[in-house]
């Protein structure tokens, strides 16, 4: 799609087109607009590739890059005359490319959904932001705000991925570590493996602090009318940042940011059954047990999912579908299935879980019973203590 040098900008031709901005309504009186409306981004590297996307790193040039509209009389075509060695460099952003190819008009305006509704969102410490969305006829472009760093399925899968070459380095983490009396400053722990890691205070207060951010940002989406649909791992990212100690010094800490709104709605009920990754849908989006699901509350389930995956490693089952073995033993006995699957949850953890988050009652019920974002990261905070 993009190649290393590549540059980007509203009247910029790429690969025959013209890159020009799309009209997306911005809700928010509080957004930053960054001064981004002339700005031009030149290519670094590819950063990943998902089913329908893929993201670039780009640095915005300040200077040193002259457009070859200046030189119409001359017939070198999309010629850059500056040199790039001559440029100046700012601020670094993540460019999502969408390609429009195939795509019905059904299609292309269900993929404007993405900017629409996450350029709505006002700016938040723990939501990636939306900038500005450009297009060609080819393509789909959203300016993001870059967060360096790893998404938070990297930090689960770390150490199953290295497997026992790492034991001798776990030990040594839980040997240092294990004395922490304070919020550990990396993520390092949550990677672990180690039986006398997993549960320890210092991993729990690292888990209680990212998840409590994670139910920010998404109390934050609710707030404001719009419900991600699809909360998992892979759509968070974690990142270095810095925040105000007991002893009010800025102390350095992990930050956690919500990411990916391809399937955000601002409907509150929705009758589009099985959205999202199957392991983190929640009972009603996946069991068709109404004509509609609450979308906020539907959230909150697969807040609780992605928890159990940072506590323990593991989803507690692979399908919440009626006639799956493993979700029929929870709906059977859910506290006891809860603590037996998760070894180490207290009662009072599994009783939280069971009957404010992966309650299973109808759609009114639900939003009645099921805790709120904020509730959930309240609660979270706590977890250190719940846990024994």
């Amino acid at each position: 799609i993009l190649s290393e040098g590549d540059v980007l900008g509203e009247g910029i031709v790429l690969r025959g087109e013209t890159i020009r901005p799309v009209p997306v309504a911005t809700l928010s009186s509080f957004r930053d607009p960054c001064q981004l409306s002339s700005a031009k981004f030149e290519v670094f590297r590819k950063l990943g590739t998902g089913s329908y996307a893929v993201v670039f790193l780009v640095r915005e040039i300040i200077s040193g890059y002259e457009s070859p509209s200046a030189h119409q009389d001359i017939p070198f075509g999309d010629f850059d005359f500056a040199p790039r060695s001559s440029r100046v460099y700012g601020r670094e952003f993540a460019i999502k490319c969408l390609s429009k190819a195939n795509l019905s008009l059904t299609e292309l305006k269900v993929q404007m959904v993405e900017a629409t509704i996450h350029q709505s969102l006002n700016l938040h410490h723990n939501i990636v932001t939306l900038h500005r969305t450009l297009e060609t006829d080819s393509y789909l472009l959203l300016v993001l705000e870059y967060v360096p760093g790893e998404d938070l399925f990297y930090f689960l899968e770390q150490s199953r991925d290295n497997g026992d070459l790492d034991l001798a380095s776990q030990d040594a983490v839980a040997s240092q570590q294990s004395t922490f009396t304070n919020t550990p400053p990396t993520p390092s722990l949550l990677s672990s493996l180690h039986p006398g890691q997993l549960l320890s205070p210092g991993r729990l207060r690292l888990i209680a602090s990212m998840f409590s951010q994670m139910c920010e940002a998404v109390q934050a989406c609710h707030e404001q009318g719009v419900s991600h649909r699809d909360i998992k791992p892979e759509n968070f990212i974690v990142t270095d940042g810095q925040g105000r100690g007991a002893n009010g010094k800025l102390e350095r800490r992990v930050v956690v940011k919500l990411s990916d709104f391809g399937l955000a709605t601002k409907d509150l009920y929705s009758s589009d059954m099985d959205c999202g990754s199957a392991p983190y849908m929640s009972y009603e989006c996946r069991n068709n047990v109404g004509p509609t699901y609450a979308t906020q509350s539907a959230d909150i389930w697969s807040l609780g999912i992605v928890l159990i995956n940072m506590l323990y490693h593991h989803n507690l089952w692979s399908d919440p579908c009626i006639g799956n073995e493993v979700f029929d033993q929870y709906r059977a006995q859910p506290i006891a299935f809860l603590m037996q699957r998760s070894p180490g949850m207290t009662y009072e953890v599994a009783d939280f879980l069971a009957n404010r988050v992966f309650c299973l009652l109808p759609t009114h019920d639900q939003e009645r019973v099921r805790v709120t974002a904020r509730e959930f990261g309240y609660w979270a905070r706590n977890l250190p203590h719940a846990m024994g």
